[in-house]
């Protein structure tokens, strides 16, 4: 799968409102490639915390991405170990 810049700068906004439980299951190199793909976007994303996520203005891609860290993260919680799950199909 291939991320676009914007989409990958809106993902990395959509995770600095994550908690740090689900954010330490994410490999610090997905979260590195995520940011240098976003280098090269010029837009600003803004969340709104006080509106569900639903009600955000968020790109079907980012949320379908954001539904597959989730389940990713699920999964390490199962097998307890990030190296044991490839996450190449996110990014």
């Amino acid at each position: 799968m291939n991320i676009n810049c914007d989409v990958a700068k809106e993902l990395l906004t959509l995770l600095s409102y994550c908690n740090n439980t689900f954010l330490d299951k994410l490999p610090k190199d997905f979260i590195q490639k995520l940011s240098d793909i976003a280098a090269d976007s010029s837009k600003t994303y803004n969340i709104n915390i006080e509106l569900p996520l639903e009600n955000q203005n968020i790109s079907n891609e980012c949320l379908n991405l954001m539904e597959k860290l989730l389940d990713y993260a699920d999964k390490i919680e199962i097998n307890e170990s990030k190296s044991s799950i490839d996450y190449s199909e996110y990014v």
